[in-house]
């Protein structure tokens, strides 16, 4: 007697299988858009901020722009002393650690300076300064010590 062979059972449950695994990927792409996920994700900007001390009585804090300097309006700049006293700039007050063209965006070379007399003559003086841009965000720039 001969045997039959039968290779018919194997081919359509693999057509299965990857009909199924398609689907799968497929709904979860489309949950992800629905739902927003995809969406969220923000942009990192590209701008510089430099920051010097070569005097050691004063701290320049220099906006040197980037990629996205066109989208950058001010930048708020933090500086923290060595003794832990930290003080923001506010610059409704003094004008000082408040980086702003008067326009939509900042020039570049624009400088905030830090004196010895505000308390931070000595070392391990933290600098900190955020960009605002044109869309309502904010990024950190600048995080050093001087």
């Amino acid at each position: 007697m001969r045997s039959k062979e039968t290779e018919g059972g194997v081919s359509p449950v693999i057509g299965t299988m990857l009909m199924l695994a398609v689907t799968v990927i497929l709904a979860a792409v489309i949950a992800a858009f629905v739902f927003g996920m995809a969406g969220a994700v923000q942009k990192q900007k590209s701008v510089a901020v430099t920051v010097s001390k070569p005097d050691g009585s004063h701290i320049y804090v220099t906006y040197a722009g980037g990629q996205d300097a066109p989208l950058c309006n001010a930048v708020n700049v933090t500086v923290t002393s060595g003794s832990g006293n930290p003080v923001t700039y506010n610059p409704s007050l003094n004008g000082l650690g408040y980086m702003n063209s008067g326009g939509d965006v900042l020039v570049v070379g624009t400088e905030v300076v830090a004196t010895s007399s505000m308390g931070f003559a000595g070392k391990n003086n933290r600098v900190v300064a955020v960009g605002n841009f044109n869309e309502g965000t904010q990024q950190v720039l600048l995080d050093t010590y001087v």
